[in-house]
């Protein structure tokens, strides 16, 4: 707990270890499917959450990940109404959603 000097709630084991597995599948997806990975940026959030977070051009995807679930926010632009979306992450929205990050 408080891991970076504010507060933050120290990463739960069972989300560690779903985001170990969730990390594990995308990575065989997109490699089975013969596209490009290269490695997000990861880390933990102020509630525990492990979070993972790619870039390319225009676009960003972010994943947050919880002991049972990981929720997705695809962002191009600043405006959360208009320029950003989100949902649940599930095997087999998720090459859609690294095609879109590849296109930006």
């Amino acid at each position: 707990d408080n891991w970076a000097e504010r507060g933050s709630k120290k990463s739960d084991e069972l989300a560690v270890r779903n985001a170990k597995d969730r990390m594990e599948k995308l990575l065989d997806a997109v490699i089975s499917e013969g596209y490009p990975w290269f490695m997000p940026f990861i880390s933990s959030d102020e509630d525990g959450y492990i979070t993972a977070a790619w870039h390319k051009g225009k676009h960003e995807l972010h994943l947050d990940i919880t002991e049972t679930e990981v929720e997705y926010t695809k962002v191009w632009g600043i405006k959360i109404d208009t320029e950003m979306d989100e949902g649940i992450l599930k095997s087999e929205n998720f090459l859609e959603l690294w095609e879109w990050l590849l296109d930006g």
